[in-house]
């Protein structure tokens, strides 16, 4: 093998070339054999962990990350690594503790001071959590995620602008989505009559959903609008913004002047808390889908309610967001109630244990696409789900939807409110205290009681 002929140090150096380079599964390769020859190369225990929690394996990371604090246990920068990896675990008081450890080996080390500010975050604890985020920059300007962290906690303060400046800095982190179109000429408020602007995605659904608000605003100014359309949402934003000239396929954008990144619109248009587009009812299901599933729900007499209990795995908050269906099981001790499931993907299973006296209609095997989510929530008096896309879709058709916050929100929902100046028709149930969901659920089946009492 090449490497046996080089030193420790030259293998390192050439792995450590193709770690930069993104060429992981040959730097990988390289560290491993390292290993076989040197078991206790630290440096290479520490990048295998680095490479794993890179590809979302944070269960693999921990062991190389362990015995590499073990032989060096006053390394900030295996410690501050560590940390981040008992974060993604879920182990989040070991991960502070790691964090503080590797400030006080290392005050100079921004990372570091970026990590402890995120697990001051997970705790409530922002006003601290945004002094250490400044620190991090103060160490190092060019640190892309102490400036993306700083971003969308000051976004959760409702300190709007300044967020969305420090949200741009999203493009340089290294866990992000490349720029698609770094060359291309970007829309940042320049005037638009007479002019094609095509707006492309980069985050997720719910994003798409909440952010599409400001499609009509470009029209407005005179612009053609083109939007990327990603799996089937395009026809349910066509129909529901007039405006929309069309949409195009992923990475295709036909011609066009300038070119825009959706969830950058808030800051090119300065939105604050007082001025951001909140329609109460902006998407609009298909109608003939609205009428073929009247009949399915026409027979029910009771309250109809969706519940969504999970959302996507990959999210990077979602050991948080996320719960189970037996969490809910406090609801069912409302009468007349009738719950359907909105849930998909392999929470759905749990419907198959479903609390004792819930009653709840599977429509997992129905959910084929959000055009058939629109046209069932159009007859559901209420929607209550965890933060996933289901709660943006009903709260932008204007139904009810109550949505389940943990301690540390997700930046839109602010904090220490029950609204949100997003969507008019949403109510917000808080978790006072991290992962637990007892109080929220019961708050929230209180608050249901009420509905049903009015709706009799």
């Amino acid at each position: 093998m090449q490497q046996q002929s080089l030193t420790i140090n030259e293998a390192l150096a050439m792995a450590a070339k193709l770690h930069s380079a993104g060429d992981w599964p040959k730097a990988e390769a390289i560290y491993r054999q390292i290993l076989q020859s040197n078991p206790n190369c630290t440096l290479a225990m520490h990048n295998l962990g680095e490479l794993a929690f890179r590809v979302r394996q944070p269960d693999k990371a921990l062991p190389f990350l362990q015995r590499a604090v073990a032989l060096e246990p006053n390394n900030a920068n295996f410690v501050n690594t560590l940390s981040v990896v008992l974060m993604a675990l879920g182990r989040q008081d070991e991960s502070m503790e790691a964090c503080q450890r590797a400030v006080m080996l290392d005050p100079g080390h921004s990372n570091a001071h970026s990590n402890m500010a995120i697990c001051l975050v997970n705790r409530g604890r922002v006003d601290e959590s945004l002094a250490y985020f400044r620190r991090a920059i103060e160490l190092d300007p060019t640190n892309a995620c102490a400036h993306d962290g700083l971003g969308l906690t000051l976004l959760m303060t409702g300190a709007l602008q300044e967020g969305w400046r420090e949200q741009e800095w999203r493009w340089r982190k290294y866990d992000f989505p490349a720029n698609r179109y770094p060359n291309a000429p970007h829309w940042r408020g320049q005037d638009l009559k007479g002019k094609t602007i095509a707006i492309y995605i980069e985050q997720g659904y719910g994003d798409v959903f909440q952010f599409s608000r400001y499609i009509p605003l470009l029209a407005e100014r005179g612009a053609k609008v083109l939007l990327e359309d990603i799996d089937d949402v395009g026809d349910l934003l066509k129909r529901s913004y007039p405006s929309l000239a069309g949409t195009f396929p992923p990475n295709k954008p036909p011609d066009y002047d300038y070119l825009v990144s959706l969830m950058s619109m808030p800051m090119w248009y300065g939105t604050t808390l007082d001025t951001i587009p909140a329609k109460e009812k902006y998407l609009l299901p298909d109608e003939k889908l609205v009428a073929q599933w009247r009949g399915f729900f026409q027979t029910d007499p009771n309250l109809k309610v969706g519940i969504a209990w999970a959302g996507r795995a990959s999210h990077n908050n979602d050991q948080n967001r996320s719960t189970t269906l037996a969490t809910f099981g406090p609801l069912a001790r409302v009468p007349g109630v009738t719950f359907y499931s909105l849930q998909k993907g392999a929470p759905a299973a749990q419907i198959g244990q479903a609390p004792r006296g819930m009653g709840i209609v599977d429509l997992a095997p129905r959910l084929d696409n959000f055009e058939v989510t629109a046209a069932i929530i159009s007859h559901l008096d209420l929607v209550i789900a965890v933060d996933t896309v289901v709660v943006h879709l009903a709260a932008a058709m204007g139904k009810p939807a109550w949505t389940l916050c943990a301690l540390c929100p997700d930046w839109r929902w602010l904090l220490g409110r029950e609204d949100t100046p997003w969507y008019p028709t949403m109510r917000l149930f808080r978790q006072s205290e991290r992962g637990k969901w007892g109080p929220v659920i019961d708050k929230a089946t209180m608050a249901l009681h009420e509905l049903r009492m009015k709706k009799k």
